[in-house]
């Protein structure tokens, strides 16, 4: 009994060198999940990365909540332009390597508008807010209250004059808006009393409360 154990024994088929490193070789082979697989071959998956519209959850500090927020090229150029004004920056901001370094990371799709483009953006937006704000001076019929401050420039010698519409909204809330930011040829009365006529008639301004300077003896309008 225990010969024909033995034999049955030598008959078993003794694993070679080589199918052990085949056993060994299809443990250690990294195997590629269903979902993988599919995230690969997925058509709608593949069209809905390229979309410039695909929706992302993003979380909003202030309450917490998660909502869907898309892609849009034409609202990040403007988001861009507001930067530009709002933070004194020049034009040629958007050419910095670092600037372009920072969105090819965080917003790989936005393409960075050139020096040229964002110049018409901006300008193109201060002709839209002052549409917006001539629209708010006739709606509203109401009278404003002006300051004007004027100082020359120390590097360049050339005098400036800044004229600034202060009112009340619908909402009883106190505004003030920059209107006129130009060259003037001196400090004289005349040339600011002719400066002021000029931005009033620009902006269609017709009721005036009051028009602040400065107290120096010059400025007698």
């Amino acid at each position: 009994m225990a010969n024909k154990t033995q034999s049955a024994g030598q008959k078993r088929k003794q694993p070679t060198e080589s199918s052990t490193d085949d056993t060994t070789a299809s443990l250690t082979k990294p195997r590629k999940h269903v979902l993988w697989t599919h995230h690969n071959s997925c058509k709608g998956f593949k069209s809905a990365s390229a979309s410039d519209t695909q929706t992302t959850l993003v979380k909003i500090s202030e309450s917490g909540h998660l909502v869907l927020v898309g892609f849009d090229q034409k609202a990040c150029r403007k988001a861009t332009a507001k930067m530009i004004v709002l933070d004194e920056l020049p034009f040629a901001f958007v050419e910095r390597p670092d600037f372009v370094q920072f969105c090819e990371v965080a917003v790989p799709k936005f393409e960075i508008p050139s020096l040229s483009t964002i110049t018409r953006d901006v300008v193109k937006m201060y002709m839209e807010e002052k549409a917006f704000l001539k629209s708010l001076f006739s709606k509203n019929k109401q009278k404003l209250c002006l300051t004007k401050d004027l100082w020359t420039a120390s590097t360049t010698s050339i005098s400036y004059m800044v004229i600034t519409a202060h009112f009340i909204d619908e909402n009883w809330c106190l505004k003030r808006k920059i209107i006129s930011f130009k060259h003037v040829p001196d400090h004289k009365g005349e040339t600011i009393a002719e400066r002021l006529k000029s931005c009033m008639m620009e902006w269609g301004i017709e009721k005036i409360f009051t028009i602040t300077v400065d107290n120096a003896h010059s400025k007698v309008i």
